[in-house]
């Protein structure tokens, strides 16, 4: 059904998933069981084909999923029905940049990464209007792949998390003031890193779910071609840590189930499969 998943977020008991080189880039799943509910979103220009391809905004809300990819300077709202299906209810029009790590706060708060500029951002998504940012620290080079302070993020209903791609660190801000609350891990930590040097490269925090009760950050702290365990570490907003999480199949594209203690994902090598773990 899926060539290969991309994105993927949860919204109630309905997986989804976003597959650009698929025919149709949209598959709904129902949970527990995975059960295919529909597969929809073709690649066009008509208003219910994508422009792009999609990508989800992360959020707290477990009645409505957020789309970008219909248009490029859009973001499209869904809602489940009582039949358990998604239903369009509106677009919001965005002014078009370089988005990564969507999120989407109380149905008001677009937050998002812009990894060009080191920039976390936080938008009106109601009156499209910029509201506030946090700008991290850049090299002077214009690669932003090396970058230091390359990372990744996600919000919920309280907190704005940063992981650091390259830095053994994570960043917890308030999302109201955008105020840096906690910080996990080395807050010296300057990694050793050559611009175009891909081989060299050590990883450290690759992917993040801000859940309503902890954080779950995808750890590697490797080379791209080393081989090693990586797991999975759970944190409190207060920088507490709960549990780590090691896996015969890690799960490099995952989502988390907190209510119901389930966790589902995607591993590249193993391209014919879904993967669900019980927490």
């Amino acid at each position: 059904e899926i060539l290969y998943p991309e994105f993927m977020t949860i919204t109630g008991n309905i997986l989804s998933i976003g597959s650009s080189k698929s025919d149709s880039m949209l598959f709904h799943y129902a949970l527990p069981n995975m059960e295919l509910i529909e597969n929809t979103g073709i690649k066009g220009n008509a208003d219910n084909e994508f422009s792009v391809f999609p990508m989800f905004c992360a959020t707290q809300s477990d009645n409505e999923l957020y789309v970008w990819g219909y248009k490029p300077n859009s973001i499209d709202k869904f809602v489940v029905t009582e039949q358990n299906r998604l239903k369009h209810a509106q677009s919001f029009i965005v002014n078009y940049e370089q988005f990564n790590w969507m999120n989407v706060v109380r149905d008001s708060l677009f937050i998002y990464y812009n990894t060009e500029n080191l920039e976390i951002k936080k938008h009106n998504l109601h009156k499209n209007k910029p509201i506030d940012k946090v700008k991290l620290k850049k090299e002077d080079h214009r690669e932003s792949f090396f970058f230091s302070n390359r990372g990744v993020i996600a919000a919920n209903d309280s907190f704005v998390v940063h992981v650091y791609q390259f830095k053994n660190r994570i960043d917890i801000y308030d999302v109201e003031s955008l105020e840096l609350k906690t910080v996990i891990g080395n807050k010296k930590h300057q990694p050793n890193i050559t611009v175009g040097d891909f081989d060299n490269l050590y990883y450290q925090y690759v992917n993040l779910i801000a859940g309503k009760k902890y954080l779950y950050a995808v750890y590697f702290g490797r080379k791209s071609k080393d081989t090693s365990k990586d797991k999975i570490e759970v944190y409190d907003y207060q920088g507490n840590p709960i549990i780590e999480y090691e896996f015969d199949i890690m799960p490099w594209l995952f989502v988390v189930d907190e209510e119901n203690q389930m966790m589902y994902g995607f591993n590249g090598n193993h391209q014919d499969y879904l993967l669900s773990y019980e927490m």
